[in-house]
């Protein structure tokens, strides 16, 4: 019986989930109410709050898991993959970028920029959004690192270069590029272009 009640609740909550992005990528996280996601998932707005402590918690969850979804079909399709057999290090870096910052990309702009500024913030920021850093920062670092030690590096003149220091500069000019994207309007296609130019310059390719 409790393994029967288990997996209802567990149903429960991926229906909320599910709920809770379509509410939250079509209104934008202020405009979207926990009594709207209550209602599209059929449940008291209660029952929400027995998962999720908080509406930010829950927009937290649904953009960690839209993530992690995106970059494990990544991993399962490197054979047909986006990332080409002949391509090198800044290609592929580009191409896992892209996939990694879809879900931002579906979200209203403003939006994206709370989270970002949440991101690179500093300690005022919330529990739940120092989560949300902790966890972005983890993965990005993982994915970058994955890259990087794949490529020999011999050739651009950065192996002798501090791995953690690298991929903090990485890190850094993909921030200050995305951050330009959304509050200039600069297109994602030129978002690439800049970084791809400073990526060039840090490898010399």
């Amino acid at each position: 019986m409790a393994g029967l009640r288990e997996h209802k609740k567990e149903i429960q909550r991926e229906e909320i989930l599910k709920n809770a992005k379509n509410c939250f990528w079509a209104s934008g996280f202020e405009k979207t109410s926990m009594g709207e996601i209550a209602r599209e998932s059929s449940v008291a707005v209660g029952t929400i709050y027995n998962y999720y402590e908080s509406k930010e918690a829950l927009f937290v969850e649904v953009l960690r898991i839209g993530i992690s979804n995106n970059m494990l079909q990544l991993a399962k399709d490197r054979s047909k993959s986006l990332v080409k057999e002949n391509c090198n290090v800044i290609e592929e870096l580009l191409e896992t970028l892209k996939i990694f910052l879809e879900p931002f990309e579906e979200l209203p702009k403003k939006d994206v920029r709370i989270l970002l500024d949440c991101i690179v913030g500093g300690p005022d920021t919330n529990d739940t959004y120092k989560v949300l850093r902790n966890w972005y920062q983890n993965i990005e670092k993982g994915f970058l690192k994955r890259i990087l030690r794949k490529y020999d590096l011999e050739n651009h003149n950065i192996e002798n270069c501090d791995e953690d220091v690298l991929l903090e500069i990485i890190s850094g000019m993909i921030l200050v590029n995305y951050k330009k994207h959304l509050n200039q309007g600069i297109s994602y296609s030129e978002f690439e272009k800049k970084l791809k130019v400073q990526l060039e310059f840090l490898f010399r390719i």
